[in-house]
């Protein structure tokens, strides 16, 4: 028997455990308080919209802050004004971007109506109604489009067959003398054309591949061939979506005969420069391997921590894919190069093939492979059916024999190896003499005068953006606007140009030919290879000229293997700029018949007067070395670029100081790293250096080179702040 004290809890005493009935209505209570939380917080949520890319969601934001703009020069609060859903105003605003902007064709102005149209409902968790819709979309058609002479003409859809596909990928292995700011872009821009052309794929479906999309395996050898079979399997995953979901595609490729439309070797080479294979191999080995009778193959793995790597990459030394802006641009210097009249996209090719594959598949398979969706041909019909009809319509009506192979020859680009691939000394004077663009440098340069009035220069604005006032940074943003629409404005003049001087040459050579009035001396296109800097480059070119001798078996093998090592090796280098080739240096002339007597008198007068001042004064040129000694072991970059010569000590200066060391003044390749010191660049040297201010000390003091100038160095070097840091015991020469 328990005895309890007085003190004990009356409560406790008389408690008694609840009855279900209880327990039940507390549940009820419970669930019901949760549903209405949850109705709530959903009605406080509004509309859900769907989630956009990352280039549509930064459309929506420029739009935005043009709204912004348009508001505030209303004087009107953006917001607000957005929630009143006024067609009077959406239309003033429409209309003040036709006058402020650039816009020359009707769907310009309807994409951005579309895009303020869903920042409506992002903002006001409602829907635009019909009746605004519609008013807009007339005022856009019956006002805008007559009053500023609005386009609605679309470009042409053109396709890139694979006759093209063969002279661009020639051109560009065997003649470009075009410099890329990465070797590696010059692989990846053939291996995008070929990818490209073969599963008329979306190029940002390309651009998106990682290591673990892809799948090399060797297959048991087939008759007539005495080898394993290397294949490759694609896996794109960055497929338009169908409503919420996107579904993967895979290709499978096999080896080809024609190496220079393998994307089978490029993969490999890509995958071989980034050491991405879980054991290191070579294509011999690949060659070598022998799958046993009880698997069907042999898969090569890749590494686990490279499965997230991107394939195709920036080289720019930011993390991420190869950008579409950057692919295009270099697709479409390219399709100059070669003298098509107009500009090549990536579309172009996913036309052509698709069309292709229209003709070799059903529908079903077709959709499937472009990642259309829905059952029907509507979207292909409407967006990727070439204008160009390439049957023989003739021959079925009139019953002769069909010459499609001329049908289509006419709907191909034009081209013409002879046209103009960049403009004339003329033309560049021309563009400098453009009214608009000089009114464009005009405030640039005003804006520059504000901003060095009150900073002193504009890098040190920038340097000071956090401490700067109101009014001076709104000077360094204005300026920087300036600058970047002169610079837009320069790069579209030109390239209109450009554009201009190709099609005017197209037109005037066809009407030489038809004339006769085109000289016998015309110039034709050189059949003389260009000399290759890189030695990797040129393998490349020799071995895709010996794949077009019908080399078969083990023959083309080797040429295989020498191909793909070359383009591995080739990864990793750079070719010299072009600045850095000494194009443009003054180069000594001889005396031509054009020279008048004066201009003879005046250069030997001058030499004679030169000679005879170093008569006097006894000058002896010395002989600087004026290279960068951290280029030199750079095994990156090819012997001209290694060895150049700069002009003056300063140029050197600011060459070696941006490059190798970092704004704190700190050795970029000791980042990584192993301590901030780094040994002396300079051959049969082991002095450890400490930081840039170290190392212009020690070039000047030991190597005999000229003394820096301070304003070169970094500016945490000149302070001497990276010693004090880093509180190291190194000696530091002083100049």
């Amino acid at each position: 028997m328990v005895v309890r004290s007085e003190d004990d809890s009356s409560d406790t005493d008389t408690c008694e455990p609840p009855s279900p009935k209880d327990t039940e209505v507390e549940a009820v209570d419970s669930l019901f308080k949760t549903l209405w939380d949850n109705v709530e917080n959903h009605r406080k949520a509004g509309i859900i919209r769907r989630s956009y890319s990352r280039k549509t969601e930064a459309l929506l934001e420029r739009q935005k802050g043009k709204w912004q703009e348009f508001c505030l020069a209303l004087k009107v609060d953006p917001h607000q004004q957005l929630h009143k859903a006024d067609a009077s105003v959406f239309k003033a605003f429409l209309e003040w971007r036709v006058e402020k902007g650039r816009i020359l064709k009707v769907s310009a102005i309807q994409n951005y109506w579309k895009a303020l149209s869903s920042i409506y409902a992002a903002t006001t968790q409602n829907w635009l109604g019909e009746s605004i819709l519609a008013d807009v979309g007339g005022f856009i058609h019956e006002v805008l489009k007559p009053r500023y002479n609005l386009s609605e003409e679309q470009k042409a859809k053109a396709g890139l067959y694979v006759e093209d596909l063969d002279i661009l990928l020639s051109h560009h292995w065997l003649s470009d003398t075009e410099v890329f700011p990465h070797e590696r872009l010059r692989l990846q821009l053939a291996i995008l054309l070929t990818i490209a052309g073969a599963t008329s794929s979306r190029p940002t479906a390309l651009l998106s591949l990682r290591y673990r999309d892809l799948e090399f395996a060797v297959f048991p050898p087939t008759k007539g061939l005495g080898r394993s079979q290397l294949t490759l399997t694609v896996r794109l995953t960055n497929t338009k979506r169908r409503g919420y979901k996107q579904h993967a595609v895979k290709f499978g490729f096999h080896e080809q005969e024609n190496l220079i439309h393998c994307p089978v070797l490029g993969f490999l080479a890509l995958a071989l420069a980034d050491g991405a294979f879980h054991t290191p191999t070579r294509l011999e080995k690949i060659y070598s391997l022998q799958v046993p009778d009880h698997q069907d193959r042999v898969t090569l793995y890749f590494k686990p921590e490279i499965a997230d790597r991107y394939v195709f990459q920036r080289m720019d030394g930011v993390e991420g894919p190869l950008e579409y802006s950057q692919a295009r641009y270099a697709l479409q210097r390219l399709g100059n190069s070669c003298g098509y009249l107009d500009k090549l996209m990536f579309y172009d090719l996913r036309r052509a093939s698709g069309k292709m594959l229209n003709e070799a598949y059903t529908p079903e398979e077709r959709n499937q492979i472009m990642g259309h969706t829905g059952g029907t041909s509507a979207v292909y019909r409407n967006y990727y059916m070439p204008e160009f009809v390439d049957k023989d319509v003739q021959s079925v009506y009139f019953g002769v024999t069909p010459r499609d192979n001329v049908i289509r020859a006419i709907g191909r680009i034009r081209r013409n190896a002879l046209a103009p691939t960049r403009l004339t000394q003329d033309q560049q004077d021309e563009v400098k003499r453009d009214a608009k663009l000089n009114e464009a440098y005009a405030s640039r340069d005003e804006a520059k005068r504000l901003v060095k009035l009150r900073c002193g220069t504009v890098a040190s604005a920038r340097q000071r953006q956090g401490e700067l006032d109101d009014d001076l940074r709104l000077l360094l943003q204005k300026y920087e606007s300036a600058a970047k629409k002169a610079l837009n404005l320069r790069t579209s003049l030109k390239g209109q140009t450009l554009r201009q001087s190709m099609r005017d040459f197209h037109t005037l050579a066809d009407i030489d030919l038809v004339t006769g009035s085109a000289q016998s001396t015309q110039q034709e296109a050189s059949s003389s290879q260009p000399q290759y800097e890189l030695q990797e480059r040129a393998g490349i070119a020799e071995a895709l000229r010996d794949s077009m001798q019908q080399y078969e078996g083990r023959e083309l093998d080797r040429i295989r293997i020498r191909l793909v090592e070359n383009m591995a090796n080739l990864c990793h280098m750079r070719e010299t700029s072009t600045r850095h080739r000494g194009t443009k240096r003054a180069v000594h002339c001889p005396e031509s018949d054009s020279d008048s007597e004066q201009d003879v008198k005046r250069r030997k007068v001058s030499s004679g007067a030169s000679s005879s001042l170093q008569s006097v004064f006894r000058v002896k040129a010395k002989p600087v070395n004026l290279s960068c000694p951290f280029c030199q072991l750079d095994p990156s970059l090819g012997p001209v670029r290694k060895n150049h010569q700069y002009a003056r000590i300063d140029s050197l200066g600011t060459h070696i100081f941006k490059q190798h060391f970092n704004e704190a003044g700190l050795y970029r390749g000791s980042e990584g790293g192993g301590g901030p010191e780094f040994c002396c660049p300079y051959s049969d040297c082991m002095e450890l250096l400490l930081g840039a201010a170290d190392f212009a000390g020690h070039a000047h003091v030991v190597h005999g080179l000229a003394s820096f100038q301070k304003s070169t160095l970094p500016q945490a070097a000149t302070a001497g702040s990276v010693i004090q840091a880093l509180n190291q015991d190194f000696h530091l020469y002083t100049a």
